[in-house]
């Protein structure tokens, strides 16, 4: 009897070791997908930029033109391959009137994460070519706070004077986010 007992002792001790011990697992797949990403927006929708007379003191002085008027910042948002870049560029879509030349200078975008690019600094712009304003952009993003992005300011420059006519137009110049 005590055999049987011990036997059925050592019967439920096993069973209850392989019972406690059983285990098992699963795997599952995680897919992350980032993808390519380029993103741009200008803070300021319109500029206007004049040509004055001079003060009537000043008689016979050139006419006074717009110099430094804030355009607002460029904001972007640049998720590249590795090893890739990006580049902004600037295009005008039609011709400044004759005798005055449109310049456009970029900061270094302030604030965002990430590789930004690098400035051109100030730029005459052109119909015929779109110019590059920032380059060097990998992956990144400026930032939406209220300085955040690269600063855009304006100026005019008068470069031949019999040239000047009266003239009013609305010129749209196009930021284009692309493959460097």
């Amino acid at each position: 009897m005590k055999t049987r007992l011990l036997i059925f002792i050592a019967v439920l001790m096993l069973l209850g070791v392989t019972i406690l011990g059983a285990s098992d697992s699963v795997t599952q797949n995680i897919i992350i997908n980032v993808k390519d990403i380029a993103v741009l927006n200008v803070t300021v929708g319109s500029v206007t930029l004049e040509v004055n007379a001079p003060v009537k003191a000043n008689a016979g002085d050139s006419p006074v033109v717009s110099t430094s008027v804030d355009g607002g910042y460029l904001r972007y948002t640049s998720i590249v391959e590795s090893g890739k870049t990006r580049k902004i560029t600037a295009q005008l879509d039609t011709d400044v009137p004759t005798g005055l030349a449109l310049k456009l200078s970029v900061t270094a975008p302030s604030g965002g994460t990430g590789t930004l690019g690098s400035s051109a600094g100030e730029i005459t712009l052109s119909k015929d070519t779109a110019q590059d304003i920032i380059t060097g952009i990998s992956s990144g993003w400026t930032g939406t706070e209220t300085t955040s992005g690269a600063k855009l300011t304006y100026s005019l420059e008068i470069t031949d004077g019999s040239e000047l006519n009266i003239t009013n137009p609305t010129i749209t110049i196009t930021f284009t986010l692309t493959e460097a």
